[in-house]
């Protein structure tokens, strides 16, 4: 008999709410985490009223204007979905914290960003 309990479904950081993450991030991870699979811990966006959206389908997350607020573990997931020009420094934020990161293309705009 198994008597070891379940792991916490993985944080997930969604960087970016605009078009992109509405319509492709929002109903996968909506899917995702209703299946226990993973949970928005935060969304990140500097507009409001980008934000809004994802934090109505996500109320447990924490809605916020940069990245440096939001709050995840060490092992999180954080979601790149911001324009390209944010790309690399985002990436580089989160690895910092340790998190894993899926950045939308292009990661960088130079080899030099690449590089790092």
């Amino acid at each position: 008999m198994d008597t070891t309990s379940p792991s916490p479904a993985p944080a997930v950081i969604l960087v970016g709410c605009g078009a992109v993450a509405r319509q492709f991030y929002l109903p996968a991870l909506r899917v995702l985490q209703q299946a226990g699979r993973l949970a928005v811990a935060a969304v990140v966006d500097p507009a409001e009223p980008n934000r809004r959206p994802l934090a109505a389908a996500f109320p447990r997350a924490r809605a916020v204007a940069a990245l440096e607020e939001a709050a995840a573990p060490p092992g999180a997931l954080a979601v790149i979905a911001t324009p390209p020009r944010w790309h690399a420094r985002q990436t580089l934020a989160a690895f910092a914290r340790g998190w894993h990161v899926r950045c939308e293309k292009p990661m960088a705009a130079t080899a030099a960003e690449a590089d790092e």
